[in-house]
């Protein structure tokens, strides 16, 4: 796995997975973090479940390490103890990304507490990050979090209303959906075989070119299955699929049977990010698109406003690349 700068949770997390940074190293990481976080007095629980899902589920943390984390005491340590050491041989400016994260992961419940805030930017200064960089990240993780509202509304993704809201599970094997696959896919629980056709439609729509290419499937492999916790089974399964021969209209047709409009809208998201991953958006792919709209039921405007979503997106993501790519 080559590291892209393009994932959706930690660059960091991204990095040390693909660099196979030793779990010591990133440890000591993923303490500052914690840090910084708890620096109001506590941890909120959508902070936790962002570190589990954008940060330990990408290194790939086992349980002794997860446990060890559970049970740090943030309260004790001084953030400039953890960073004296702190080094990793990645292209990732680690320390700006250290920034990002923490930030990210402090207001993964809507609250950037102003001690959260001072303790960033006291590791700012210790580090040698200059002030207006600090703001420049802040900045960034702002309007990653209007796109993610933008998004959310979109989809119509409700996390915290009651009742079903989302996706009804049928499957007694499902499991409960993370953060990113809350927000990737629109469902509260994943089934095994929901994942199998979603993919089977992103391999239709991206190979309506004549091939599916080698950085869209990496980016399936890599990106999305990796954020939706898809299965090795499952990936396999997706990546073998005769998409030259199946037909879009009957995998769409047993999609229809399953799901609610906010995964129908995450479907021609995702086919968008997939077919654009190659930096190339012919007109077969985007008629592909445009026949899943109508299969889906899903109107023109709302279609052209997930495209829009996609390319501000891909600005952003241009951005992060600048900004932690290391110089």
């Amino acid at each position: 796995m080559n590291y892209t700068g393009t994932f959706e949770g930690s660059p960091s997390a991204a990095a040390f997975a693909a660099y196979n940074i030793p779990s010591e190293e990133w440890i000591s990481y993923t303490q500052a973090l914690l840090v910084i976080a708890g620096a109001d007095g506590k941890l909120s629980s959508d902070e936790s479940e962002w570190l589990s899902s954008a940060f330990l589920n990408v290194v790939k943390a086992n349980t002794e390490a997860r446990e060890y984390l559970e049970n740090y005491d943030f309260g004790a340590q001084k953030i400039e103890e953890l960073l004296t050491d702190l080094n990793f041989k990645t292209p990732l400016n680690h320390k700006r990304a250290l920034l990002y994260d923490a930030v990210h992961m402090s207001r993964a419940d809507f609250v950037y507490a102003p001690e959260e805030q001072s303790s960033v930017h006291r590791a700012a200064e210790y580090m040698k990050i200059p002030s207006y960089l600090t703001k420049a990240i802040e900045g960034l993780v702002n309007t990653e979090k209007a796109v993610e509202m933008t998004r959310k509304a979109i989809f119509e993704l409700e996390e915290h209303k009651k009742g079903d809201g989302l996706y009804k599970v049928s499957d007694p094997n499902s499991f409960k959906a993370s953060i990113h696959e809350r927000n990737m896919l629109g469902l509260k629980h994943v089934e095994e075989n929901l994942q199998r056709l979603y993919g089977f439609a992103l391999m239709i729509i991206a190979g309506a070119d004549g091939e599916v290419s080698e950085r869209e499937q990496e980016w399936y492999k890599s990106d999305f299955a990796v954020n939706t916790s898809v299965s090795t089974q499952v990936v396999k399964e997706v990546l073998d699929f005769d998409y030259r021969h199946e037909s879009l209209e009957d995998v769409i047709s047993e999609l229809n049977k399953k799901v609610p409009v906010n995964i129908k809208r995450t479907l021609l998201y995702n086919a968008i990010k997939m077919a654009r991953a190659d930096k190339l958006y012919p007109s077969e792919e985007r008629m592909a698109v445009e026949r899943a709209a109508s299969l889906l039921d899903v109107n023109e405007d709302i279609m052209h406003t997930i495209q829009h979503l996609v390319m501000t997106e891909e600005k952003v993501a241009k951005l992060k690349k600048t900004l932690f790519i290391a110089s």
